[in-house]
């Protein structure tokens, strides 16, 4: 793969149409109104983002603030289907969204895929949300050592990092988290029986990500549900560990 230039006749040509749709939208929908101390959290990809969104407003709402969580998920879809359609703008369009985490198949991001995410944060930007990514995971079995195509490194051409330092956005290190259990040897499992998609495990841990990196807090002594009390110390601590220890690979204020 090589890199691909920031801009290019065949990306505005794909995003001249998204705005017009966008700008539509925004005619009737006004500028954002959310408050300092409100979360509207979307979340853009496909059936991996499904499950996290109750977790995540759950974990937001325990420290005062007040959250929505919607997601905009279709199974199989990229985010260049996302960039694509008529009705993901729209939606993206519609509500004062605080925050918008764009999660890519399961497979991972490269230099062939940054362009979608560029159209999508070109149509975010102009709502006056903050763009943000969701890093997958591997599936169960896989090695530690295949997560690392989903990370990358800062100026590289594969992974999330390159593409969310290119557009300042934070990076939600789910898969990393992942990693490092597997590493830790916690015993954990974080997938369902299909071995692809996350149980309610995995879930709570994706939502303590994305909260460790909307909010800049740690998720340590966060209220928890019942069925999490075994594990979810060790989780907490353990995001906390992987989020904050490499703030500035996750692009992190």
């Amino acid at each position: 793969m090589t890199d691909r230039p920031n801009s290019s006749p065949r990306r505005h040509t794909r995003i001249a149409p998204l705005l017009s749709i966008l700008a539509a939208a925004l005619t009737w929908v006004g500028p954002p109104v959310a408050q300092a101390d409100d979360y509207n959290v979307l979340l853009v990809g496909n059936s991996f983002s499904k499950g996290i969104k109750r977790p995540l407003r759950d974990a937001l709402e325990a420290d005062g603030s007040n959250a929505t969580v919607k997601t905009r998920a279709r199974p199989g879809w990229t985010l260049g289907k996302h960039a694509a359609s008529r009705s993901t703008p729209k939606y993206i369009a519609r509500p004062a969204w605080t925050d918008v985490f764009l999660q890519e198949q399961s497979d991972g991001i490269d230099d062939s895929r940054y362009p979608d995410a560029r159209a999508l944060d070109t149509l975010i930007a102009l709502t006056g949300a903050r763009t943000g990514f969701m890093m997958t995971w591997r599936d169960r079995g896989a090695p530690p050592s295949d997560f690392n195509s989903l990370r990358g490194e800062i100026g590289g051409s594969v992974g999330y990092v390159p593409i969310a330092h290119e557009l300042d956005a934070p990076l939600a290190p789910v898969g990393w988290a992942i990693r490092s259990a597997l590493d830790d040897g916690a015993g954990l499992d974080f997938w369902k029986p299909d071995g692809h998609h996350l149980n309610k495990t995995g879930t709570y841990l994706a939502a303590l990500v994305l909260y460790a990196v909307m909010t800049n807090n740690s998720p340590v002594g966060l209220p928890y549900p019942r069925r999490h009390e075994d594990d979810a110390p060790y989780l907490q601590a353990l995001v906390e560990e992987t989020v904050f220890s490499e703030s500035v690979i996750w692009n992190l204020p």
